[in-house]
């Protein structure tokens, strides 16, 4: 990460502290004494947060406001956190002195306006994802946490919590791993980025945080993120891959490169290249693949921005998933990154076709059921498979638990057991050690106990139905938030109903409950009244009992619809009879006497 200006910061009370390390690096955090896995190091709240517009000037406009707001102390601590040693060619660096340099009828210096947007704009996390519907996208700087320098391997990981609505936001920072006394403590700014490869890594580092990451993982090594299939020895038609390099077989030949020089080696044939000579000879160009990559990143984040869970865009997928296979082949971290999107489409497409009693016939799951579970199973296993030999175990499970966790609970749901159960083991290391942070909508006990009886049911193959708990990143934020405004409230109660819809009971529940946190914004003493009313009632829907009972009446109006179209049917005859033609009895001719 860019180094930090020397500060005269007293040490930390705990676990860390920050050093001026000197040189060109400024300042790092470091263990003081050694470091439990899991242990919590650092609890925190913003200097300063604001909303976050995709517009440079809008967005540069907004800091500008909540800084010059802000007390004088939090202004000298907000400063305090601009990294040094910058490259002063860098569009974000020339944006934020181009901004500073109108704005002298403020009253602020304007190198103190563009430290400060410099800040927000390299040191901020992300608050809220924002979404097209939702709240909008907001970052935050902390006066500690803005100051830890990154890795992609990181020894620590953060979060926001938002479980205090009074107290707003808090950014909680645990130990990802054991941590030796006088280590530098590292975090991630990657986020779900960490998926991609060094290049690209690389790439979306210097862009948004204006700095080239030198970690182990980038220096050094493979980057197996970034395998492609031979050239020499996979064929190739017009520049694509065909056949087991597209689909995924198991042994295919791949060249990666060699970090840090980038030659590209393929271990079959022993082939070596420069980086140009191999995309060459793929036929795929670098801007292509960068492209490529692009756009995967831009549709994976489109589909886990929607809380809905929403049907995405499947023609869409369907389009990346044919450029990115063909092109780059099944190895290629774009390939396996776009497929995590397919996941919780499966699932929730199963969830889907149950609630609407399409699933069996005679007994018997329907063969587009089958289809899908063997889907999920596959696919889940083979992103797994992929990213614990790309990455360390440890990370690539802690990246990834959401997924598994959820595509385990919905083949327990369809007693798919052994699946479910092989799936459940693989997270219940990392769900165990950090469920204090991983299950912090839940709560750590419900959440253990949740992940202990569906290990147990998957042991002992339980048929009993299942309460489903299926988890997305944007839960916890919008259950715990408060101070939504009344549109927000109004947005995410209708999420929490097609949340319910879609068999997400205690989940919609926690969702109606928080949301009474945001009543204040209801204009009104009668209306938000009655807004808590109707929350109250939303509340009661998802408990056990009520969905029991709806289950139940759905389930009796499933059966009772062919006895109504059978006695609509009887109805109905003596009247079709009667206006047959030949049914008219003057019209029949007599019988001839004998």
């Amino acid at each position: 990460a860019p180094p930090h200006r020397p500060s005269l910061m007293a040490p930390l009370p705990g676990a860390i502290e920050v050093r001026d390390v000197g040189g060109s690096r400024g300042r790092a955090v470091f263990a003081r004494r050694a470091i439990a896995c899991g242990e919590l190091l650092l609890t925190e709240r913003p200097l300063l947060a604001c909303q976050s517009p995709d517009r440079a000037q809008a967005r540069h406009a907004l800091i500008l406001e909540v800084y010059t707001a802000a007390p004088s102390a939090i202004r000298r601590l907000v400063l305090d956190i601009v990294p040094c040693g910058l490259d002063e060619d860098h569009p974000r660096v020339l944006a934020a002195a181009a901004f500073a340099s109108g704005c002298g009828a403020c009253g602020v210096a304007s190198e103190e306006i563009r430290a400060a947007i410099l800040a927000f704009e390299l040191t901020a996390f992300q608050l809220c994802p924002g979404g097209p519907a939702g709240p909008p996208r907001s970052h935050a700087v902390f006066e500690v946490l803005s100051k830890f320098n990154h890795a992609c391997a990181p020894s620590a990981e953060w979060r926001i919590s938002q479980a205090s609505s009074k107290a707003g936001s808090e950014a909680l920072l645990y130990a990802a791993r054991g941590i030796a006394a006088g280590e530098e403590i590292t975090i991630s700014y990657l986020g779900h980025k960490g998926f991609m490869s060094a290049a690209a890594r690389g790439r979306w580092l210097y862009d948004t945080h204006a700095f080239r990451c030198a970690c182990t993982l980038c220096s050094a090594g493979v980057d197996e993120l970034r395998r492609v299939p031979c050239p020499r020895c996979q064929l190739r038609l017009a520049g694509r891959t065909t056949g087991r390099a597209a689909s995924g077989g198991v042994d295919l030949a791949c060249a990666a490169p060699q970090l840090p020089e980038g030659i590209w080696r393929c271990k079959n044939c022993g082939g070596r290249w420069r980086e140009d000579a191999f995309l060459a000879a793929c036929g795929v160009s670098e801007a292509e693949e960068t492209a490529l990559g692009e756009d995967v990143v831009e549709y994976v984040a489109a589909v886990r921005a929607d809380c809905f869970h929403d049907t995405p865009d499947t023609a869409r997928y369907q389009e990346l998933q044919g450029s990115v296979a063909t092109k780059l082949g099944c190895r290629h971290w774009a390939s396996a990154y776009l497929e995590l999107s397919c996941l919780d489409h499966l699932a929730m497409t199963l969830h889907s076709l149950r609630d609407a009693g399409a699933l069996s016939r005679g007994g018997a799951l329907l063969p587009q059921v089958v289809s899908l579970l063997n889907a999920l199973t596959s696919k889940t296993r083979r992103a797994v498979e992929y990213f614990r030999l790309a990455l360390s175990s440890h990370l690539a499970v802690s990246m990834l638990w959401e997924y598994v966790w959820n595509s385990a609970v919905t083949l327990l749901v369809f007693r798919r057991f052994e699946d479910a159960l092989f799936l459940f083991l693989l997270v219940e290391p990392h769900l165990s050690m950090f469920a204090a942070y991983v299950f912090e909508a839940l709560g750590a006990d419900e959440g253990l106990a949740c992940l202990r009886s569906y290990i147990r049911k998957c042991r002992e193959r339980d048929p009993s139905s299942t309460r489903e708990v299926l988890f997305h990143f944007v839960y916890a934020g919008v259950v715990h938030t408060g101070g939504l405004c009344q549109a927000e409230v109004e947005h995410f109660r209708a999420v929490a109903g097609r949340m319910l819809e879609h068999g997400q009971p205690l989940l919609a529940g926690l969702m109606y409950n928080g949301l009474r946190r945001s009543l204040a914004s209801i204009e009104g003493d009668r209306a938000r009244q009655e807004f808590e009313a109707q929350l109250h009632d939303d509340a009661a829907r998802c408990s056990p009992a009520a969905r029991g009972a709806a289950g139940a009446r759905a389930r009796s109006a499933r059966a009772a619809a062919p006895r109504a179209v059978a006695r609509a049917r009887q109805r109905a005859l003596p009247q079709a009879c009667a206006s047959h033609p030949r049914a008219r009895r003057a019209e029949w001719p007599r019988p001839r006497p004998r």
